[in-house]
């Protein structure tokens, strides 16, 4: 049964020049893998806020689809051109594997966007925090005017429990957000309920190409 709601999301560094990675993945790899059927997408760290230079991002029809990549990007010559190029140009990779929680809800544009994502894990029951996001939290920051989405790690996959991505306008909205999440006193009474809940996340800031 297809599962559109998994994504296999890469994080490496550039061995060289970060300039050459961008250009190759954006010109030459992505085109590539797109052309074989994947939905891919890449992104850049920004501000040096996060754990590698690059983010790519590929959607899965289910956890059993990884056995196909190979088959799909090594058949010609040209894909094994790419990939061996690729393996030599990048290093520190790390994958996970991640489920939007809700996969009905998008994103503002459609390309060129920014996000600022967070890890973290849950000091909560089994559950108890999936549970308080979904019906409290993000429908509460969706009034404010916030873009957001949950993503939760699938079989340990991944640097923390969950994913909790915001869409963001550019780094000066970082300033808006404080009042937009915590202005009114709903909003500061979810903020004390979700650090309640969660360990000290991790967070990055990241583009899309």
């Amino acid at each position: 049964m297809s599962n559109q709601c998994l994504y296999h999301v890469e994080l490496f560094n550039a061995k060289g020049q970060a300039e050459e990675v961008e250009a190759y993945l954006r010109d030459v790899a992505l085109p590539f893998f797109r052309e074989r059927g994947f939905q891919v997408g890449f992104g850049i760290t920004q501000y040096g806020l996060g754990p590698r230079q690059f983010w790519l991002v590929t959607q899965m029809d289910n956890f059993g689809s990884i056995d196909q990549w190979e088959g799909r990007t090594g058949r010609d010559p040209r894909g094994r051109e790419i990939m061996s190029r690729l393996a030599g140009m990048i290093c520190d990779a790390r994958a996970s594997i991640v489920k939007d929680l809700e996969p009905h809800v998008g994103w503002q544009g459609e390309s060129g966007r920014m996000f600022h994502v967070e890890w973290f894990n849950s000091r909560g029951e089994p559950g108890e925090l999936e549970e308080f996001f979904l019906r409290v939290a993000l429908p509460y920051w969706r009034r404010r005017g916030f873009s957001v989405k949950l993503f939760l790690t699938q079989h340990e996959l991944g640097p923390r429990e969950f994913w909790f991505v915001t869409q963001m306008e550019g780094f000066a909205s970082l300033d808006r957000w404080p009042e937009m999440a915590a202005g009114e006193r709903e909003g500061q009474a979810i903020m004390t309920r979700l650090l309640s809940l969660i360990t000290v996340p991790r967070a990055s800031i990241v583009k899309e190409v």
